[in-house]
């Protein structure tokens, strides 16, 4: 590496993963039949959608973990997305617009 020291500056990094998770986490509260099971501050988002809706977005591609510890009603599945500086914007769009349509 010809003797330079890499630096690289993680703070821009989380900042960019967390910005992201964001407004990830905003447009699904937005979105009918999902909730937010708590506020987004950090990379991660907690949902709850109706399993209909999780299932439907399984089929269809959707990549997310449903998440066992949290409480949900009958009926309803929560979710865990992670998002990371690296995470397309086209991925958060996709997943939004798909969100949105089943």
């Amino acid at each position: 590496v010809s003797g330079k020291l890499v630096t690289i500056d993680n703070r821009r990094l989380a900042r960019a993963a967390n910005d992201k998770a964001g407004r990830l986490a905003a447009a699904l509260a937005e979105t009918d039949g999902i909730a937010l099971a708590a506020p987004c501050a950090a990379n991660a988002v907690f949902a709850v959608l109706p399993e209909t809706k999780v299932a439907a977005m399984a089929e269809a591609g959707a990549q997310f973990h449903r998440w066992p510890f949290g409480e949900a009603a009958p009926g309803m599945t929560m979710i865990r997305l992670v998002t990371s500086y690296a995470t397309p914007e086209d991925d958060i769009d996709a997943f939004i617009a798909l969100a949105r349509e089943v």
